[in-house]
């Protein structure tokens, strides 16, 4: 299972970026032999496949620290990523025995999905909290795991399940911290804190309050009876 267990860390790496990876993969294949990718997946350890890579993974780095763009970035890579995991999964186990190739393209399909759809999702939510300020921040720890998990699935995969867990914590925190509690759920109630908090100041600091207005009773008037 080791194959498999490699396949499935490059998989969720291509969730993060999906890019860095596959140039993982391809520099182990051309410059170590603990890889050996038969073909038609070692095209991407030739020459001009390493060049490519290399030119997509710092497109890929650049745009997605950058607010705004990096929403573009993850609109555009949403094909990609799942493609990329699919790819990654397939070329690993490939004429190795452990799983069938075509269970392995949807393995990696969908833990490239489903990590990209947490990343995207999740990545609006931290725009509209910080205006856009955390995302080279948050940008940064995701190539970060996704580097560190790259290199520990070719060199010592069992290692990197381990590291995967509590990676996949420590993202889920920094997501939470720097999105907010359900920032996209409760502004409505925020916006009517808002109002309500803008009422009470202005009712404090704007017109005197109006003094109760009392009404004197008007007197009695008694008719005069004549004295016996």
């Amino acid at each position: 299972m080791t194959y498999t267990l490699t396949g499935m860390l490059l998989a969720a790496s291509a969730g993060l970026n999906a890019f860095l990876p596959i140039l993982g993969l391809a520099l182990a294949d051309r410059f170590t032999s603990s890889v050996d990718l038969p073909q038609p997946f070692n095209i991407i350890s030739s020459i001009g496949g390493i060049l490519i890579l290399l030119a997509l993974v710092t497109v890929d780095l650049v745009a997605d620290k950058i607010p705004r763009i990096d929403h573009l970035n993850d609109l555009i890579n949403s094909p990609i990523r799942p493609a990329a995991g699919m790819f990654l999964m397939m070329a690993v186990v490939a004429n190795q025995g452990e799983i069938h190739e075509v269970a392995a393209m949807f393995i990696g399909l969908l833990l490239a999905g489903a990590v990209h759809a947490w990343k995207s999702i999740t990545r609006t939510r931290i725009t509209i909290a910080t205006n856009g300020l955390a995302n080279p921040m948050v940008s940064f720890i995701e190539d970060g795991i996704a580097g560190v998990l790259t290199v520990l699935a070719i060199v010592a995969p069992w290692i990197g399940a381990f590291v995967a867990i509590p990676a996949g914590i420590g993202l889920a925190w920094v997501y939470r911290k720097t999105s907010g509690p359900n920032d996209l759920i409760k502004k409505p109630e925020a916006a009517e804190d808002g109002v309500r908090v803008l009422s009470e100041t202005s009712a404090s600091h704007g017109r005197r309050p109006k003094r109760p207005v009392t009404r004197r009773a008007k007197p009695s008037i008694h008719p005069e009876t004549p004295d016996a």
